[in-house]
């Protein structure tokens, strides 16, 4: 009857043993799952703050250019060569900010299109406010405005259209020369 008795004993010790073991071993499964998971959220929490960052707000570019755009209008109109010029400039640098940025919306590269709908309809601009022409300043800009819309069309935003403008976006400024 001992000798039963320490063979029960042992063989509770030993299911005992296994449970313990199966237990452990479930237990650092989970563990290690949970680990990997962990991970993986701040893996891609940390993309997350990355990539807001360095997201680049389109629309405020955008406006950007609507006022140079705008303020470029008025000067040119009023035949201020000078401010004209000041304005396609600050038009350019904001357009060229655009570019750098490799933006991609709606499967298009902003960035790419930027440069052939702004850049490049903006510098026969630029010639036309050198040249003195205002003929050639209106129809240079009237094809930029043109060109702008195109872009927009392009790159899945047809529902913004722009025009000319008809009042300066601030009314508290010269736009003829001295």
């Amino acid at each position: 009857m001992k000798q039963k008795l320490v063979y029960l004993w042992i063989a509770l010790l030993g299911a005992l043993s296994l449970y313990l073991l199966w237990t452990v071993s479930d237990l650092q499964y989970s563990l290690k799952a949970s680990e990997q998971k962990i991970e993986r959220l701040l893996k891609e929490e940390t993309e997350d703050h990355e990539e807001g960052e360095e997201h680049y707000e389109l629309a405020v570019a955008m406006g950007r250019f609507q006022l140079y755009a705008n303020k470029l209008w008025f000067s040119g109109i009023a035949g201020n060569a000078e401010l004209s010029d000041f304005y396609a400039h600050e038009l350019e640098e904001a357009m060229e900010e655009v570019a750098e940025q490799e933006l991609t919306e709606n499967g298009q590269s902003i960035s790419e299109q930027i440069k052939i709908w702004g850049l490049e309809p903006l510098e026969k601009l630029e010639e036309a406010v050198d040249s003195g022409d205002k003929q050639a300043f209106e129809q240079s800009y009237d094809a930029l405005v043109s060109s702008c819309n195109g872009c927009h069309v392009t790159c899945g935003y047809s529902w913004v259209r722009i025009k000319r403008p008809e009042t300066p976006a601030f009314d508290n400024q010269w736009y003829t020369k001295n």
